[in-house]
């Protein structure tokens, strides 16, 4: 959704329960685009989660609202945006049906063709992580999974 905060409160009765709302406010940080109020009509609505390239007026709302900063002041609801259409978020570009995926580390999108590829690659590097974490737990070194203690010993005959 192209930025304007009327076009946010549309987005809010467009979507359907599950999905996420990428608002694209182009890094404007000198007022916050989203509150509590808001917050409280997505979690009735169902949706999942807000990304907004701007603020956000409220720090703790019961939903995942990720956001460049934090601003209490208000914006101006005059100018319409465009909902459902490619947007321009933190640098990245986003499409309607793309996959958006947030945690406290950050927030990611991967694009609805590539969804079983990026998948299939994250179970495969999840898998590889459990195995670490159990020689981990058996006793073994990070030195030696990785084989670390190898490579030192070819270093030190450098």
């Amino acid at each position: 959704m192209e930025a304007g905060r009327l076009a946010l409160h549309q987005a809010i009765y467009t979507a359907e329960a599950g999905n996420v709302l990428v608002l694209d406010c182009h890094g404007y940080t000198e007022a916050g685009h989203f509150g509590d109020i808001m917050a409280l009509a997505c979690q009735v609505r169902g949706i999942a989660g807000v990304v907004i390239d701007g603020s956000c007026r409220d720090a703790e709302l019961g939903l995942p609202v990720f956001v460049r900063a934090l601003n209490p002041s208000g914006t101006v609801k005059k100018s319409l945006g465009e909902i459902n259409v490619p947007v321009n978020c933190g640098g990245v570009r986003v499409n309607p049906g793309d996959i958006i995926l947030g945690d406290c580390d950050g927030v990611v999108v991967v694009p609805k063709e590539f969804e079983d590829e990026v998948f299939a690659k994250a179970q495969a590097k999840f898998d590889k992580e459990a195995h670490v974490v159990e020689q981990l737990k058996a006793g073994k070194t990070t030195l030696e999974i990785y084989g670390f203690n190898e490579l030192i010993e070819k270093l030190k005959k450098i």
